[in-house]
This record gives structure tokens, C-alpha cells and sequence, in this order.
């Protein structure tokens, strides 16, 4: 695996792999160019991320069933986020839940709201607020007639959407790399629209848990238009003081991109985390 990486992350010189493959920048025609081992390339790159469909939600009730793959491995902390159109809409949700498909476990336990009423909602739940959205917990009135959560979008008078989303607190869980996990919940609609669902860890910037297979599939689209560079953002790989070193994360990242495109030439992107 470590072969496919760069020994250095940006330095446009002279990048070196450990099988001894060597690149530089050199000129060719008068022209700064990558040269690979000595042949000139084009600068071509893959610069895509893993992402999701939005998930069509129709007027009514209805159970939703998503799959997604994880893209990293080990414990860290994760959040939940659902978003929906940009579009007004009544929306009640039961019944939330993530378990592993491969081995059946439960990531994240059901939430049927029973627990909370009101405008108050249940512990590990939390929610972008803005001018134009409304979130409470309303009896009767979800799954089989249990509570559900109610969330009022409601369209902005200038300007345009604001980034509202539901999301979960952050918990440390357990990836496993390539295990297909089920995204299970209830939902009641007044009207037409569309759910995208991501897990995220948290941090400087978010980075993506999970991903359909629309990932690596342009990452095989890219291979066979001769695109084997390719950079992702990973997360910080070096711990805080006192934190223990783990690059499982980073490996297993790499290891599914290599699965897909094992002639990729890698560059990880790394933001630094404020605080030291």
C-alpha cells in the first residue's frame, strides 16, 4: 500500500515513491511538466471526495432504508446529519437508526423521541437553527402513532437557503473499512423532497465517514481516462499530546482507493487542527 504514497506531501521538485519510482517537474517544450520517471505526463488530477446521492422522500409516510460503505477504520467521534431540499416542508422523523450490514451490530441504538417532548430533544440530538426553521418533539403522531420529531423549513423571505440540518452529538464509534452500513428511519412528508444523509467526524473541517459507491466509481472512471493522480482529504494523522498514534484511519482510506485504482499515485491533504 505504501508504495502508491508519496514520501512527501506537497513538494512540486521532486516526489519520490518508496518502489523508487521518482517524479519530478521539469521542462518539456519550454513548458514546466511532471515527468515520471524521466517521461513526461499530463497534469491530470482527481481531486474528488466521497459523497451521497440525496435520497427522494415522497408525500406521506414512508420507511427509508439507505446503505453506505465506511471509508475509514477505527474509533473516533462521529455525527450523524440529515438534510433535506431546499424547499418548504413539514417533516416528521421516527425510528432513527445505523447498524453494521456485515455484522449485524448496532451503531447507533434506535431513537424513538418517547423520551422527549416540546421543543426540548432527546440527549444526543442537536440542530443548526436558523430564522426560517422550526424543530420540536410532537406526540402521537409518528411511527404507529409514537412521537416524532417535527421539522418546519420554511422558506427564506430574501437570500438564499441556509445550511439547516439535524444531527447527532458526537460519539465515539467504531468504523470497519468497507463494511456496508443500514441507515434505517421513518418518515412522514407533507410534500415532495429529498433527504442527504452523512456522517462526519468533526473538527477544522468535517471529514466523510461514509460513501456510495458513486466514489469509486469515478475513481474508476478517472483510471481509464489515464487519471492516476489523485489527492483526498484525510484526517490529521499525528495526535495531540497525550493521544495515542493511530493511522489505521489513513491506511484504510488508502487501502480503498488502491482497491479501486492500484496504479494511483496518492497525495493526502491534511488540515491542520487549530489549538495545537
Amino acid at each position: 500500500m505504501t508504495k502508491n504514497v508519496f514520501s512527501v506531501f506537497f513538494v512540486f521538485l521532486s516526489l519520490f515513491f518508496l518502489d523508487g519510482t521518482e517524479i519530478r517537474v521539469l521542462e518539456h517544450q519550454n513548458v514546466p511538466q511532471i515527468h515520471v520517471d524521466g517521461k513526461p505526463v499530463h497534469a491530470h488530477w482527481f481531486w474528488g471526495g466521497p459523497t451521497a446521492l440525496p435520497h427522494p422522500i415522497h408525500k406521506g409516510e414512508q420507511m427509508i432504508e439507505l446503505e453506505r460503505i465506511a471509508i475509514r477504520e477505527g474509533c473516533y467521534p462521529i455525527q450523524f446529519h440529515l438534510r433535506f431540499a431546499h424547499k418548504p416542508v413539514t417533516l416528521w422523523i421516527d425510528n432513527f437508526e445505523v447498524v453494521d450490514a456485515t455484522t449485524g451490530g448496532i451503531i447507533f441504538a434506535k431513537q424513538d423521541f418517547e423520551s422527549s417532548t416540546g421543543d426540548k430533544l432527546p440527549h444526543g440530538w442537536n440542530w443548526h437553527q436558523t430564522r426560517n426553521s422550526k424543530v420540536c418533539i410532537v406526540p402521537r403522531i409518528g411511527y404507529q402513532q409514537s412521537s416524532a420529531m417535527q421539522i418546519d423549513l420554511i422558506a427564506p423571505k430574501v437570500g438564499f437557503w441556509p445550511d439547516f440540518h439535524i444531527y447527532t452529538t458526537s460519539q465515539l464509534l467504531k468504523m470497519k473499512a468497507g463494511n456496508t452500513y443500514k441507515i434505517r428511519l421513518w418518515i412522514r412528508s407533507t410534500t415532495e423532497t429529498s433527504l442527504n444523509f452523512a456522517a462526519y467526524q468533526p473538527g477544522p473541517l468535517y471529514i466523510p465517514i461514509f460513501s456510495d459507491n458513486a466514489y469509486f466509481s469515478q475513481i474508476k472512471h478517472a483510471k481509464n481516462a489515464g487519471v492516476n493522480f489523485l489527492s483526498f482529504l484525510c484526517p490529521f494523522p499525528w495526535p495531540r499530546r497525550g493521544e495515542k498514534t493511530d493511522w489505521d484511519s489513513l491506511d484504510s482510506a488508502i487501502e480503498l482507493i488502491l482497491k479501486n485504482n492500484p496504479d494511483a499515485k496518492i497525495i493526502p491533504r491534511c488540515i491542520l487542527p487549530h489549538g495545537g
